[in-house]
């Protein structure tokens, strides 16, 4: 799962500041340069301005991350991400029923 996980991750268009401070790793610009995977397989861009068209996003540290409405694949690998995290969320299961005995003293 981590291997799977560190693959998207390396989709995912950086913003130059944030990997010239060293706050992020290249991700899909080094990956584009070496060239050593012939297709991405999810597309993930970034940029200042809220995104007109998306059909996720989100903003973090003042910068805007989405997949685009008109990128299919992207939007189904995204899906079934979402899916398998809900799989392995099993969570903290409630508790039983607390049953409560009266204590006459």
């Amino acid at each position: 799962m981590l291997q799977v996980m560190l693959e998207l991750a390396a989709d995912v268009q950086v913003p130059q500041p944030d990997v010239a401070s060293g706050r992020a790793a290249p991700g899909q610009v080094e990956l584009q340069a070496r060239a050593t995977r012939p297709t991405s397989s999810m597309n993930i861009l970034c940029g200042n301005e809220a995104p007109p068209r998306a059909s996720i996003a989100v903003q973090y540290n003042r910068q805007w991350f989405w997949i685009p409405d008109t990128d299919f694949h992207s939007k189904a690998v995204f899906a079934a991400v979402m899916m398998l995290f809900s799989i392995a969320d099993v969570g903290l299961k409630g508790g039983g029923p607390i049953v409560t005995v009266p204590a006459n003293g």
